[in-house]
């Protein structure tokens, strides 16, 4: 998801289509509601900085997630592990996983080139070997 001003407007006004965008220009949108007061710059752009961090954080319990998944077959009660030390070392690294959203600040990236969003500033635990 892309934090936007298009995002942004359709969060402060559920429902409504008040205004005509191009781009993410503000000096360029059109309002088009005169019963609706035209938001200031300085309220989209808060709420674009709320978006980006919400986006942030989906992404973060998404990859997580993801990670999670991928190891559940570990935890199946006939698992074969090594032994027990190797066991708690997965133990330890899937509770890590599940505290990261509480440990980790995830930074929300753009890039208009390749428009792609993606997370920075993550330390991701290390899977066991």
């Amino acid at each position: 998801m892309r934090a936007s001003m298009s995002r942004a407007l359709d969060e402060l006004y559920p429902g409504k289509q008040c205004w005509v965008l191009y781009g993410d220009d503000y000096d360029r949108m059109k309002w088009i509601d005169d019963s609706i007061d035209k938001p200031t710059k300085e309220i989209i752009d808060t709420k674009i900085e709320e978006l980006k961090i919400t986006c942030a954080y989906e992404m973060l319990r998404t990859e997580r997630n993801k990670k999670l998944s991928a190891c559940d077959y570990l935890f199946t009660n006939d698992f074969p592990h090594k032994n027990e030390e190797t066991k708690q070392e997965w133990l330890n690294y899937r509770q890590s996983l599940r505290d990261i959203t509480d440990k980790e600040t995830p930074i929300y990236n753009y890039t208009e080139e390749s428009r792609r969003v993606y997370i920075t500033g993550v330390k991701w635990p290390t899977e066991p070997t």
